[in-house]
């Protein structure tokens, strides 16, 4: 947690367009809910509370310990969905972390979320990386800056509160900034070097490098602090007796609250078009995408009414179409 005052179900099906839904153990990341916890947390700084995820910093209180919430804690401390920060319900279950990207003082203070992977990641494998993040209600800045490391050893024992001096290899899509409008995805891929063990979630970069810009002048908080769920590392790579049935692209996510984005397995070779049609028949969506494509592609749908979307793209002289549902 920080240095100020802080006024369900396992992880979630991660429906991917294979021809088949693959099965929650596909998530490479445990707990990415963070719903299963050692005991329920009751203060803030109690990360160490949710299974499987810790505190790269030593720092147990103060600037440098994220937080964890739950609907089992104090509500309006640390609970879930009414808690220091505003009112935020869990994008899955009933419980999420927290942390700081940015505080106005102490200048360069950060908060990070590690974990261990279930497997380490294999050489050459492409990986998708997907998470949920919410602005506090209570913040008067938001950001784009944040992103996700991949290390081959755990990092422990941290002394300070400062950026960790880490590149991430996924960073957040510049212009996807966070808001208090329920949850921003947070995605991209990576190809792995091989033997990654952990992931490291937070803002790297150092307040002279960080993306700040005013989202509620009136707002209390001169600080960035933003709640973490649904955290997903999937492989982008299947069995060569899967090959006949995948389609070349994958719905994420799917069914779906709010946008829906369009990812190619690979990079598309030939122009083609997606085209998304509403449950009247009605086009609703078309792109154009050219060679190099890969994605992730918002498909537009956030401000759409419930039902179930086609989506279908063609390229030279073949179709394919897949369903979304739009909850």
């Amino acid at each position: 947690m920080s240095i100020f005052s802080r006024t369900g179900a396992a992880a979630a099906a991660f429906v991917f367009s294979f021809g088949v839904q693959k099965a929650y153990s596909q998530n490479l990341v445990p707990n990415g809910s963070f719903e299963q916890y050692h005991s329920c947390p009751t203060a803030h700084s109690q990360l160490d509370s949710c299974m499987h995820w810790f505190n790269p910093s030593t720092n147990q209180a103060g600037a440098g310990s994220p937080d964890y919430y739950h609907a089992c804690g104090p509500a309006q401390t640390i609970g879930v969905p009414a808690n220091w920060f505003g009112y935020e319900h869990a994008y899955d279950g009933d419980a999420y972390a927290g942390a700081y990207l940015f505080i106005g003082a102490p200048q360069n203070a950060r908060e990070y979320l590690e974990v261990e992977l279930i497997a380490p990641l294999q050489a050459g494998i492409e990986y998708l990386f997907a998470m949920q993040v919410s602005l506090g209600d209570i913040c008067r800045h938001t950001t784009d800056d944040i992103g996700v490391y991949f290390s081959n050893a755990a990092v422990t024992g941290v002394p300070t509160y400062a950026p960790l001096p880490f590149t991430p290899q996924v960073v957040n899509v510049p212009g996807n900034t966070i808001d208090t409008l329920g949850w921003t995805l947070v995605l991209g891929n990576y190809v792995a070097l091989g033997g990654e063990t952990h992931i490291i979630i937070g803002n790297f970069n150092d307040d002279a490098n960080t993306t700040v810009s005013t989202f509620n002048a009136n707002a209390a908080g001169d600080y960035i602090y933003v709640a973490i769920d649904d955290v997903h590392l999937v492989p982008l790579v299947i069995s060569s007796i899967d090959k006949i049935k995948v389609k070349p692209f994958m719905i994420y996510p799917n069914p779906s609250k709010g946008e829906v984005y369009f990812t190619l397995r690979q990079p598309l070779t030939e122009s083609a078009v997606v085209g998304v049609t509403d449950p009247a028949g009605r086009l609703v969506r078309r792109l154009q995408l050219e060679p190099g494509t890969s994605g992730p592609v918002p498909l537009g749908l956030g401000a759409q009414a419930a039902g179930v979307f086609l989506v279908t793209m063609t390229s030279g002289s073949d179709t394919v179409v897949e369903r979304i549902v739009r909850q």
